[in-house]
């Protein structure tokens, strides 16, 4: 079980993609983040979230961009991220 989620930050606020099935128990969470920059560079950051379910990992990821936006200068065009969890895998029965 497989769950990946897409959230774009825009001057209209966010909005935020799930793809897979999402896992009913924390999971770790390896997370991508991009910003674009006024001259169209992007820089990409790498974080991971330890245990959270997919609904506590939006809030606790943007968080951590808005503060590399503050710390950046707020010079920042547009930003998102990117994380996929993996669960568990399914025992087999016998």
């Amino acid at each position: 079980m497989t769950c990946s989620v897409i959230h774009t930050i825009g001057p209209n606020g966010g909005h935020t993609l799930p793809k897979g099935t999402r896992p009913s128990k924390p999971v770790r969470w390896d997370v991508s983040l991009w910003f674009l920059m006024p001259d169209g560079e992007k820089t990409i950051r790498s974080m991971t979230v330890p245990n959270a379910l997919m609904f506590d990992l939006v809030p606790l990821v943007n968080e951590q961009v808005d503060a590399m936006i503050a710390e950046m200068g707020n010079e920042i065009r547009s930003a998102g991220w990117t994380a996929h969890g993996r669960g568990q895998k399914k025992r087999r029965k016998r």
